[in-house]
């Protein structure tokens, strides 16, 4: 009685959706443009074929990070203008409180289509507390359609379905209502039944899922997504050279002399006197608690199995800690070392490249805060990307010459 409620209930919801979807707003999900593989929004992360369309080209590469892949983004250091002219198509895929487990769901659901090609995974070691990812972050970060495609798809193993689904449970326990809604795609989507009428309602009920995701994408990306993070400075770097990258470590040194340096934390001085100045000068930093033992290491595993049973390339980018802020926040450099040794050895486990910028922890012009990278950080984390997806292009492309 329950179920045959529920079906009726979203039967009404999907008849009065679909017609303002069709009629109201023409269904044509946005393609490929810079500005919209950089664009940092929910309704782009959260709609599986929106995500789809925009990695149809073979020289698309999805990045998956979080509050990072905002950051610097109207300066020239940043993906949107560094590639505006060269032959890769970043497509950002998260904002702050997306993390592992977040991205290992969309990954499984967009696995279909990624198979044999590369993906990155930007890791921020503040990721590493004990419970790993917040339930609140978690909960405004889930996406139902991605999830229901993520239990669809039969290349994944289900040991790994039922370690996200389990995972997923917990998260959302004490939001009642999403809970519910959890409970009822891992019955529907994560089991195989016999029910006739339960296969019908999940087949229906995840049509109107993906209906509304794509509604909204189409909406927000009218609204705020073409043209809206565009840089205001010179725009004209074409990155495909040694040279280019030298340019761009030049200019970032250049412009790090006139915005930081006015602190002894190695961050933007806009930054540290907007944000941390009154802490240092009130002595009341808090010691941070990222410890080897968190949950989000198990996290961070599911998405590596997920590459694998995908057969998906991935770059693991070790993001380095702020070590003078660390170190005055008594967070000392051997457990630090932990954080980093431990996520080098699941990569390595797992056959991932891993980009390691743990040795910039004291570099200049390296940081924006405690933690986000900026200037010649942002150049950096910006090569290793590119290098990775080059890789294989270059070798072709010697291959061909022959």
């Amino acid at each position: 009685m329950r179920n045959i409620k529920a079906f009726l209930v979203a039967l009404l919801i999907f008849c009065i959706t679909v017609p303002m979807f069709h009629f109201g707003i023409k269904k044509e999900l946005p393609g490929y443009e810079l500005s919209y593989g950089t664009w940092i929004n929910e309704a782009k992360f959260a709609s599986a074929d929106g995500l789809d369309k925009m990695l149809a080209s073979s020289q698309s590469i999805p990045i998956f990070g979080s509050s990072e892949l905002r950051h610097g983004q109207k300066s020239k250091f940043h993906a949107n203008t560094i590639f505006k002219n060269a032959d890769m198509e970043p497509v950002f895929i998260g904002q702050a409180g997306y993390q592992c487990l977040t991205h290992a769901t969309t990954l499984g659901a967009l696995g279909d289509n990624l198979k044999g090609r590369k993906v990155v995974l930007i890791v921020s070691e503040q990721w590493f507390k004990k419970k790993g990812v917040r339930e609140d972050a978690f909960g405004a970060a889930f996406s139902e359609d991605n999830y229901i495609r993520f239990l669809e798809n039969p290349t994944i193993r289900q040991e790994t379905k039922e370690y996200v689904m389990a995972r997923t449970e917990r998260l959302t326990s004490s939001n009642e209502v999403m809970n519910e809604r959890i409970l009822r795609d891992n019955e529907w989507y994560g089991e195989k039944s016999e029910d006739a009428l339960s296969n019908a309602q999940a087949k229906f009920y995840a049509l109107y899922v993906k209906e509304k995701a794509q509604t909204r994408l189409l909406s927000e990306s009218m609204l705020f997504g073409k043209g809206k993070n565009k840089s205001k400075e010179d725009t004209t770097t074409n990155v495909v050279s040694d040279e280019d990258w030298a340019d761009l470590y030049r200019a970032a040194e250049k412009k790090g002399g006139k915005i930081a340096g006015g602190n002894e934390f190695g961050m933007c001085n806009s930054a540290y006197t907007h944000s941390y100045q009154e802490v240092v000068e009130k002595g009341s930093v808090k010691r941070p608690g990222y410890t080897t033992n968190s949950v989000e290491f198990d996290d961070l595993e599911c998405f590596l199995k997920i590459c694998k049973d995908e057969k998906i390339t991935p770059l693991i980018v070790m993001l380095p800690f702020n070590g003078y802020w660390y170190d005055f926040a008594n967070y000392d450099s051997s457990k630090r070392e932990a954080i980093y040794q431990k996520v080098r050895d699941l990569s390595e486990q797992y056959g991932a490249e891993c980009a390691d910028l743990s040795g910039n922890e004291y570099a200049q012009y390296y940081f924006e805060d405690n933690s986000h990278l900026a200037l010649k950080g942002l150049v950096d984390l910006n090569e290793h990307i590119y290098r990775f997806y080059q890789e294989d292009e270059n070798v072709a492309q010697k291959d061909q010459a022959k």
